[in-house]
């Protein structure tokens, strides 16, 4: 069966000198998974490409390569198809599972007969790493067979085998004078045991038959003098004969034979069945006769030993059947400067070997060989490959503030050197380089060690910069960006650039607090389309106030250090407030220093003394002057107060404050009452 192998391949960076230069795709068996069609001519150097093989095949050699100038490095590898096992068919009357090959190294088959045939030997086998099956014969299926049954005591059984077949039939007779008592017949059952368990016996009788005809070169059991009425005789062949007629008789209560023929014993035959292990064999018959001759073959990739022809004998077996013998190559010897893969072991028909050679030496000729049906390598020692020394390339000069290792005065084909730097010093470009076939450097150019630029965190002492720098050394043409944290403003660049001496293009911004535009309650910012969202320390902004307030300083407000204004609150209402007026031997409730536009007050006197004039209520205007004029409190006479304050409950409304005789019923009862009204009786 036709294997091929798939190539997963990771193409890398390829410089635009070497885009020209391919390596051929992989032969024969191999194929990629790309479908580019810039990859049909081949692979540009610099590819890497990686190799698995298909189920049923090993891997020799690295399963990774990379495109050179001078080919596939190291060489491509080859996928050899695993070892195994032939010669395990199908068996008589039975099945294998699975049923199908070819069966590798590892591999277990199980075998099983059919209804009526039990197996005989190994149930499974299994492929081994040699190619050979662990069992040296394959099992059969032999029919399930009942104990043997012999004659009673005066009596005859027609055939007395080792075993019975399900199916087959045993049959007793008693001698001459002596009749039968039981059944006269047992069958073989499918489990393998007789329907009646216990056989007949024969009694005393007087009929008897004469003595019956012996087969030609064979006998007959039991042999003996008299044979009576119920008697059963059965008739025998050599093993390599058989009978040509009814292998029993009964003699009859009559005297008499049943059969009474004449028979003969023939010889058998050989068996073309037991040729199975074979995979033809000629000419092809069921049966074969004593002397025929027949020519075996084997399967592919096997041999026969000996002579491959067998002859039925007589005994109805074939003479020494020939073994069937794996064809193999064992593993050729390796070109000087070189080796083969696989180092060890052999290859089977149609399976291949690969050479290769050591590094500094390059291969000449055909880079592998096959193994033939015949067990010959295809390609003889006229034809086998060698290893030549290819050139070498000169001393690489270190780059400055660098090394490279090994120091040779020339390396070989196919060598690597590593470049390095001193520290505070990194290589720009690549860190390895090979020796091609010519002679020359896989890379042409030195490449150069330049200083890297360090960055402390500790130099950068404003806790409101954030930067993007997580080392502290950075290469060529590196950045590191800021910014700000809020309420903080960038001064300066947003990053800084390492320089090509290791040393920063630009200087470290800085962030300085701001205040962000303000939002002005009952006002604005004066309409200006070039005013800024973002002032810094010292800058102001004009404010104006909506109609009804006033700005509460002259109009503007500064930015101070700490990113706040001067100022909270910078509108103000217009209206005014009223101020506490005194009232001379009185009082205002409720009793503030400032009242606001709007704010009601109510007067009162001290014992003794009334208003001069209003009824003691008051309202603040918004010009921040009262409604009513402020009244004051004079000086009244006991009865002349109480007379005009007293009076009976109907008329409380009268006066902002009554008492009479039931006022504790009232609200509005005068505090002084006990003082200003004794007489009224309370």
């Amino acid at each position: 069966m036709e294997r091929v192998v798939s190539i997963a391949i990771v193409l890398l960076a390829v410089s635009a000198a070497d885009a020209t230069y391919y390596c051929p795709i992989p032969e024969e068996n191999f194929k990629t998974t790309l479908s580019s069609k810039e990859y049909k001519r081949g692979f540009p150097i610099g590819s890497k490409v990686k190799f698995y093989c298909s189920e049923g095949y090993e891997l020799f050699g690295s399963e990774a390569s990379q495109c050179t100038a001078d080919g596939w490095n190291p060489p491509t590898p080859i996928c050899f198809l695993q070892v195994t096992c032939t010669g395990r068919g199908g068996i008589r009357d039975g099945s294998v599972s699975p049923s199908k090959g070819p069966y590798f190294a590892g591999d277990e088959i199980t075998y099983s007969c059919e209804t009526g045939f039990k197996l005989i030997g190994a149930k499974t086998d299994i492929c081994q790493n040699s190619g050979e099956w662990k069992e040296e014969k394959k099992p059969f299926c032999r029919a399930v067979t009942c104990k043997r049954l012999r004659a009673p005591p005066k009596g005859f059984a027609d055939s007395e085998y080792s075993a019975y077949f399900p199916g087959e039939e045993i049959k007793f007779s008693c001698q001459k004078g002596y009749r039968i008592t039981g059944s006269r017949k047992n069958k073989c059952g499918r489990d393998g045991k007789w329907i009646y368990e216990s056989t007949p016996k024969c009694i005393e009788d007087e009929v008897s038959c004469p003595t019956p005809r012996t087969p030609v070169n064979g006998g007959i059991e039991p042999e003996k003098s008299k044979y009576f009425a119920g008697d059963e005789i059965t008739f025998f062949c050599g093993s390599d004969s058989y009978l040509n007629g009814t292998f029993f008789d009964e003699c009859l209560e009559n005297g008499k034979w049943r059969y009474d023929e004449r028979l003969a014993c023939i010889r058998t035959t050989c068996l073309g069945a037991d040729l199975s292990e074979y995979s033809d064999w000629r000419p092809k018959r069921r049966k074969y006769f004593v002397g025929d001759k027949v020519e075996v073959e084997c399967e592919d990739g096997y041999s026969t030993s000996d002579d491959n022809q067998v002859v039925c004998r007589s005994n109805g077996n074939w003479s020494k059947l020939p073994r069937c013998k794996k064809v193999v190559c064992y593993i050729p010897k390796p070109p000087a400067g070189g080796y083969v893969l696989p180092v060890i072991g052999y290859k089977l028909p149609g399976q291949r070997v690969r050479y290769f050679c050591d590094e500094g030496y390059k291969l000449i000729g055909r880079d592998h060989n096959v193994c033939t049906k015949a067990g010959f390598w295809k390609y003889d020692n006229d034809e086998t490959p060698t290893c030549v020394e290819q050139d070498r390339c000169r001393f690489r000069t270190a780059p400055e503030k660098g090394d490279v290792s090994p120091r040779q005065r020339s390396y070989r084909v196919g060598q690597k050197i590593k470049l390095s730097c001193e520290d505070k010093y990194y290589l720009d470009g690549p860190a390895e380089n090979v020796c091609e076939e010519g002679g020359e450097w896989k890379y042409r150019w030195t490449p150069k060690c330049r200083k890297y630029c360090v960055f402390e965190r500790d130099e950068v002492d404003d806790e409101n910069i954030v930067h993007s720098a997580i080392q502290r050394r950075f290469e060529y043409k590196a950045e590191i960006h800021f910014k700000c944290k809020r309420s903080t403003l960038l001064v300066g660049d947003d990053y800084v650039k390492c320089g090509e001496d290791g040393v920063w293009e630009k200087k470290i911004p800085k962030c300085v607090p701001v205040c962000y535009r303000p939002t002005v309650q009952n006002g604005k910012l004066l309409d200006d389309k070039s005013l800024k969202d973002v002032f810094v320390e010292g800058d102001t902004a004009e404010i104006s106030c909506d109609d009804g307030f006033r700005p509460k300083t002259a109009g503007k407000v500064t930015c101070l250090s700490g990113g706040e204004w001067d100022m909270e609150e910078f509108c103000i209402s217009n209206k005014q407030r009223c101020s506490e007026k005194e009232v001379r031997n009185g009082g205002a409730r409720p009793k503030e220093p400032w009242y606001e536009p709007g704010a009601s007050v109510r007067y009162f006197c001290h014992i003794g003394h009334i208003l001069t004039h209003g009824d003691g209520s008051n309202v603040c205007m918004s010009d921040g002057t009262w409604k009513f004029p402020v009244p004051n409190c004079r000086g009244h006479s006991t009865t002349s107060f109480c007379a005009g304050r007293c009076g009976r409950r109907s008329d409380y409304r009268r006066y902002p404050c009554q008492c009479n005789i039931t006022c504790r019923w009232f609200k509005n009862c005068c505090s002084d009452f006990a003082e200003t009204c004794p007489g009224s009786g309370n």
